[in-house]
């Protein structure tokens, strides 16, 4: 009787320690920061470009993922030497490229 006792005893110590050891491991890790910041890999129309209509849209490519929430009219600016362009911008985060399209002018 007595071995019976010990046996179990030694299989519950033994399911509690891995037991509480899994539940540490499975503990979700806190995320690891983005430190690289994104670049622009083009623009378009190009930057110096001459000729370009004004109601022609302007694209940025990203070289990552942008926080779309972040990507606005506040953020994203075109100005002229009259001063800022009206218009919209979207984002598209499947190929990381911000559209400002000029309002009608």
């Amino acid at each position: 009787m007595e071995k019976r006792f010990t046996v179990f005893f030694l299989f519950l110590l033994f399911s509690l320690a891995t037991g509480a050891c899994e539940s540490r491991h499975v503990a979700e890790r806190p995320a690891i920061p983005d430190t690289t910041r994104p670049t622009i890999v083009s623009i378009s129309p190009a930057v110096g470009a001459t000729a370009v209509l004004v109601n022609a849209a302007v694209t940025v490519t990203f070289s990552e993922a942008m926080n779309a929430s972040t990507v606005n009219n506040t953020s994203f600016l075109l100005s002229s030497p009259t001063g800022v362009i009206a218009g919209t911008v979207t984002y598209d985060p499947a190929s990381n490229v911000v559209t400002f399209t000029p309002n009608s002018v």
